[in-house]
């Protein structure tokens, strides 16, 4: 197994970060390391939705949201032939906004090379997304009031 692990601190109420990230459509406007992303369903996200994602450098995947909780957490899965990969993504509340900690798990009979073919690829997209949520949730933060 092979994991990769980023943690954030943003200056917004969980709600808000959670409002950003879990609409998951609109990830390309605010981070450079999605290119697409389309739902497969016409409701809203949740468990068992199934996400079709392509990056930059990246074949694109399908993923499976496996754990939803909103303003706390969603897990979703990409499965391939010799690899899973888990995406978590969890906020906690902080007295002054929320910590976000994304953390990319690498599993399966090739997930000893995922380190030394995508290792510095997957660091640098877990920094720029974080900077990215951030920078959209602390946006938004001002347009919503805090109550």
């Amino acid at each position: 197994m092979t994991d990769f692990v980023v943690t954030i601190h943003i200056k917004a109420r969980p709600e808000v970060v959670w409002s950003v990230l879990a609409n998951v459509c609109q990830w390309p406007d605010w981070t450079p390391t999605v290119e697409r992303v389309i739902s497969s369903g016409n409701g809203p996200l949740g468990l068992g939705s199934k996400i079709w994602i392509k990056q930059p450098r990246l074949r694109a995947a399908v993923w499976t949201i496996s754990v939803w909780e909103p303003n706390v957490k969603f897990t979703w899965i990409s499965r391939n032939p010799g690899i899973s990969i888990t995406a978590d993504h969890t906020l906690s509340p902080l007295p002054d906004g929320t910590q976000v900690t994304l953390h990319i798990s690498f599993q399966g009979l090739l997930s000893f090379l995922m380190g030394p073919l995508v290792g510095n690829l997957t660091k640098r997209y877990l920094h720029q997304e974080s900077v990215g949520l951030k920078q959209a949730s602390e946006q938004a933060q001002v347009i919503i009031p805090i109550e």
